[in-house]
């Protein structure tokens, strides 16, 4: 039997709380001023777009992230690449 509804709309919303956790670290740690507001190129899996979508206004905020766009995560030079759980952005 599978999960509850709400079971698995936790799950996801936690894992998307989990890349945001990790991109404020990541800025701390570079020393990047915390209220500045820097794009952000996530790699979000298939089960996770519809919460994704819908928590991007909220996810946005709490990372300081603008535009937080789902797409390739992949750090180029200069930017910082981050890994939480299934999750990357950069």
């Amino acid at each position: 039997m599978p999960p509850p509804a709400d079971e698995v709309a936790a799950r996801a919303a936690g894992e998307l709380i989990d890349l945001v956790r990790a991109l404020r670290n990541a800025r701390a740690e570079a020393g990047l001023d915390p209220v500045a507001w820097l794009p952000v190129d996530a790699a979000i899996p298939d089960d996770l777009v519809a919460t994704f979508e819908e928590l991007r206004p909220a996810l946005e905020r709490l990372a300081r992230a603008r535009p937080l766009a789902r797409g390739a995560a992949g750090a180029s030079a200069g930017s910082i690449g981050v890994v939480a759980g299934r999750l990357e952005a950069a």
